[in-house]
């Protein structure tokens, strides 16, 4: 057995590995290439030591054959769930418990449910890396070619700008019924900073990768694929809701559109998320008509920009809040616009009344907003930016979205709603294509504010909602 094991060891040597060396996971890389490796080499058996040369053993990520990766993913596996069963307070009521203040801050309880906590959430994230590797493996398609690597966005745990990253990671071959797209452009909303921060309604745990949209070409196909006109090559665009500020993103085949030649990426890009909301809030929600007032607060922001624009292709007349430094901009595009903390914007739209306010700022604007409409209007809420916007610590917005939600009732003819985007929505498609016609028409032209490097996520957060200029913000991913 003496040579046997020599054998494994200059195998380990040659990949840069000490047989003494602790290798930590961390959220960002919960399971490094080092480790695999390592295990790897351990489970060789005689007859694979003797077809490989100590030249191939590559210190970056490459599988030596499926039976030995099979295995050591399987014991990876194991060993995680094992270690996450053995926690006293498993992860889930770990975290009501500190959200409700069951330890007092800063004592020792306090301290251990925090490092139990962090502990938890990299052995999940460990456990999930190597499930989806065997996934892939055991799927027949756990080729170093299918298996590829990748530099996505990750935010590690909900905070400040500091828990949003760049890592490397693994992009599994797509399942059944699903694309691989290469990224070129993901969208950047408010959304991705309430998910760094936590409080986006009903989003998953950390560790997550953000991006609610993308563009980007379909590098692989799944099998049970049946949309003909889709094939290798193609541009698509497709509402994610997480995922697309990586690379490389697998997304069901039902959700990607085919983007027509000739369009312009980073306004398709922002069709998706921004101004999918903004038309189908128009349309859908408060079927806004020819004639009608409406106030729209943020309308230099992503989606005020799009239900400006939009709402005066409907007829409407366009009032709204925005920093002083965007006036002039958007009195050019035919709106009229007011300093928020002025509060001058009350009285004036009081007196002319509101047939429709748009707000996605929330809490005590919800209030504002309502107290402005028409006696038949309607307010439609989008989100809860506000504390964001001021730099604030955020707080809990269940209260203010039942309050609005509860001034339906049989005593006012003004009506209230609270607008979701998803690609569920049976007008999805249709919304997504007819905002496309009208890029290609040039009945509309999509404005963008800025374009962020990947690399530049964490300034793109700290910069989220100030400086001059309208309309959306875009993530370059790469090119295609």
């Amino acid at each position: 057995m003496a040579p046997f094991f020599e054998q494994k060891r200059k195998l380990w040597e040659s990949a840069g590995l000490d047989l003494t060396s602790t290798i930590p996971l961390t959220l960002t890389d919960p399971l490094p290439k080092n480790v695999l490796q390592y295990l790897r080499i351990q489970r060789l058996d005689e007859s694979d030591l003797n077809t490989i040369a100590l030249q191939q053993i590559d210190p970056k990520y490459e599988k030596i054959s499926d039976s030995n990766e099979v295995q050591v993913l399987l014991s990876l596996i194991e060993s995680f769930s094992g270690l996450l069963d053995s926690f006293g307070t498993q992860l889930e009521e770990l975290e009501e418990r500190l959200a409700q203040g069951a330890y007092p801050s800063g004592g020792n309880a306090w301290a251990a449910a925090y490092v139990s906590l962090g502990e938890q959430r990299v052995l999940r994230s460990a456990r999930k890396r190597a499930e989806d590797m065997l996934a892939a493996v055991e799927s027949g398609s756990g080729k170093e070619k299918d298996m590829t690597a990748i530099r996505k966005v990750l935010i590690s745990e909900f905070g400040g700008v500091d828990k949003v990253t760049v890592v490397e990671d693994i992009c599994p071959t797509p399942p059944p019924g699903h694309v691989q797209i290469a990224t070129e452009y993901s969208g950047f909303t408010g959304g991705d900073v309430s998910m760094r921060k936590g409080i986006y309604p009903e989003q998953k745990p950390a560790p997550l990768t953000p991006g609610y949209c993308l563009v980007g070409t379909i590098r692989l196909i799944g099998e049970g694929c049946t949309a003909v006109a889709m094939k290798q090559g193609d541009t698509v665009a497709v509402l994610t809701k997480y995922d697309a500020q990586a690379e490389l993103v697998n997304q069901p085949e039902k959700y990607c559109i085919k983007v027509p030649e000739g369009l312009d990426h980073q306004q398709v890009t922002a069709l998706l998320c921004d101004w999918s909301t903004a038309y189908a809030m128009i349309k859908h929600t408060a079927k806004i008509t020819k004639g009608q007032r409406v106030f729209i607060h943020g309308l230099s922001g992503a989606v005020g920009c799009g239900l400006m624009i939009l709402c005066q292709l409907y007829g409407a007349e366009v009032y709204g809040t925005a920093g002083l430094r965007n006036h002039d901009l958007i009195r050019s595009y035919g709106a009229i616009p007011y300093d928020y903390n002025e509060k001058r914007w009350v009285k004036e739209m009081k007196a002319l009344g509101a047939h429709a306010v748009f707000d996605p700022l929330g809490f005590e604007s919800f209030d504002e907003s309502y107290d402005i409409l028409t006696p038949d209007g309607i307010l439609v809420a989008y989100g809860n930016n506000m504390d964001s916007l001021g730099n604030r610590e955020p707080r809990d917005p269940t209260p203010a979205v039942i309050k609005l939600l509860a001034r339906n009732n049989p005593q006012s003819t003004k009506r209230t709603e609270f607008f979701g985007l998803t690609r569920d929505a049976p007008t999805y498609v249709d919304d997504i294509k007819a905002l496309m016609d009208m890029i290609q028409r040039g009945v509309i032209a999509v404005p963008i504010k800025k374009v962020w490097a990947m690399d530049d996520i964490q300034t793109a957060h700290t910069e989220w909602g100030g400086g001059n200029g309208i309309g959306s913000v875009l993530i370059k991913v790469a090119g295609v």
